[in-house]
C-alpha cells in the first residue's frame, strides 16, 4: 500500500525555511508531518536549532544532524532550496502536508483495524478503537 505523500509542498516548505533562515515556514508542523525520512530528520534539525537559538542555514543543519548521528544525503539538503522561491502561498503547503499526514495516520490505523477485524477481535473493541481514532483526529 503507497500511502499519500506531497513531497514538493515538503521541499517547498523545508527550502524556504533554509532560504529565510527561520523555522516559520514550517508554521506548527513537526517532524511526524513530513513523510519521508529525509525531511523529517531535516525538520528535527531545524526545530532543535530554533530552540538552541542557532542559525537556521545549510551549514548549521548539516553540522546539527551529523553531530546527532543522522546521516542526510548532503546533496539532497544542498538541493532543498534550489529552484524553491521564497513563497507567500505557504499555508496552502503547510496545508498539504498536513492533509496527508493525516491520511497516511489514516490509511495505517485503517489497515491495522481491518487486520484486528479479519481477525476476529470483538465488535466493541473495534469500535472503541475506531473512536480512538476519529477522536485523535479531530
Amino acid at each position: 500500500m503507497k500511502l499519500p505523500t506531497d513531497l514538493e509542498a515538503e521541499k517547498m516548505l523545508l527550502g524556504n525555511a533554509l532560504l529565510v533562515g527561520t523555522a516559520d515556514p514550517l508554521g506548527t508542523l513537526t517532524e511526524a508531518d513530513f513523510s519521508s525520512r529525509n525531511n523529517r530528520l531535516i525538520t528535527r534539525a531545524i526545530r532543535a536549532l530554533e530552540k538552541e537559538g542557532a542559525p537556521i542555514e545549510l551549514v548549521a543543519v548539516r553540522s546539527w544532524l551529523g553531530s546527532n548521528g543522522f546521516d542526510v544525503s548532503p546533496s539532497y539538503l544542498a538541493g532543498l532550496p534550489d529552484g524553491v522561491p521564497v513563497s507567500n502561498n505557504l499555508d496552502y503547503y503547510r496545508r498539504r502536508v498536513s492533509e496527508t499526514a493525516i491520511q497516511r495516520i489514516i490509511a495505517s490505523q485503517g489497515h491495522e483495524l481491518c487486520k484486528a477485524a479479519a481477525g476476529g477481535e470483538p465488535l466493541d473493541a473495534l469500535e472503541k478503537r475506531l473512536r480512538q481514532l476519529t477522536k485523535g483526529l479531530s
